[in-house]
């Protein structure tokens, strides 16, 4: 008989988000250091997703390091814009996002801009 073989990895999404942790993300999450920030921001940063039927956006523009791992600030939807909540870097995040249609990323720059 065949030998099953394992499924290759899924294709990022249309929105372009791979839910799957990839090898860096997992020793980045652990290391308190500006590059690690850098490039976990580069992927979760302007991410949107939804949790118990609550709209948030990921700040793009830092992290925060809580009990020894970078988690990413999110702005609930219809809140003050300095009010965020922080969700631990985890398979449930990437679900999350993975599930939630993002916006262009232009158009989230313009937004800062004030454009």
């Amino acid at each position: 008989p065949a030998t099953p073989r394992a499924s290759p990895p899924a294709s990022p999404p249309a929105g372009g988000f791979a839910p799957n942790e990839e090898r860096w993300e997992r020793r980045s999450r652990r290391k308190h250091e500006d590059e690690c920030e850098a490039r976990l921001l580069a992927k979760y940063g302007g991410k949107r997703f939804v949790d118990e039927e609550m709209g948030y956006t990921i700040c793009d523009e830092n992290l925060e390091w809580i009990e020894g791992e970078w988690c990413v600030l999110a702005h609930r939807d219809g809140t003050p814009e300095d009010d965020f909540d922080a969700y631990v870097i985890n398979t449930e995040l990437r679900r999350m996002i993975a599930e939630t249609p993002q916006r262009p990323r232009r158009a989230a720059a313009a937004r800062r801009s004030g454009a």
